[in-house]
């Protein structure tokens, strides 16, 4: 009954960091991957599709970009999903970083005003 009990706390002690990384990226998964989401650029509008993924710890793949005019898409990037609901979207080697918010994806800016933890030394 120990070895039983001792082998089962070992799976559980191995497959627990997998498990955990799935649940990190969740949100994505459910309302990222295979969803189509709208830009609003000025007067402008274009619909951001993204693909399905199938494999990994966070989702990753393509998405397309169209403009509502033409049947091809206009351009073709790629996601990269990371921890705490963020999303960096590569285009021509230039990464655009997202964060999820509900049912948005919210440009975020690298050059926003930020605080540092002060040390005492």
């Amino acid at each position: 009954m120990k070895k039983l009990f001792l082998t089962i706390l070992c799976v559980m002690f191995l497959l627990g960091p997998v498990y955990a990384d799935d649940r990190a990226c969740d949100p994505i998964w459910t309302f990222v991957a295979g969803q189509t989401y709208r830009l609003n650029v000025g007067d402008q509008a274009f619909d951001v599709q993204f693909s399905e993924s199938y494999s990994g710890p966070a989702p990753q793949g393509i998405c397309e970009i169209y403009d509502g005019v033409y049947i091809a898409p206009r351009m073709t990037c790629r996601y990269m999903a990371h921890g705490d609901n963020l999303i960096s979207i590569t285009c021509d080697g230039v990464d655009i970083p997202f964060m999820l918010m509900g049912d948005k994806l919210i440009l975020v800016d690298p050059d926003a005003p930020f605080m540092t933890r002060k040390v005492d030394k």
